[in-house]
């Protein structure tokens, strides 16, 4: 440590599990949209398309979706943490 002090090496950390977690869910909510709009130009001219109405997620809950995986992040940082004092 170096006469560090522990939240001055930890905090790193959890920033790059927030940062994981976030390019992460975008990734993730990006390859998504490109699959929906991919297979909802090819159902366009189908039968069923006039009884079922496909769209894709509101933006809320793409948020939502991308603060989820930036816990997962922090979550997976603070466990290893966790599991690093029980050393």
């Amino acid at each position: 440590l170096v006469g560090a002090t522990e939240k001055f090496i930890m905090i790193p950390f959890y920033i790059e599990g927030l940062m994981q977690g976030l390019c992460g869910g975008i990734t993730g909510i990006a390859l998504l949209y490109i699959s929906f709009i991919f297979i909802s130009s090819n159902l366009s001219g189908y039968v069923l398309t006039g009884f079922v109405s496909l769209r894709f997620f509101s933006f809320a809950i793409s948020c939502l979706m991308i603060l989820g995986s930036m816990l997962i992040g922090w979550i997976g940082c603070f466990l290893s943490f966790t599991q690093l004092k029980k050393i």
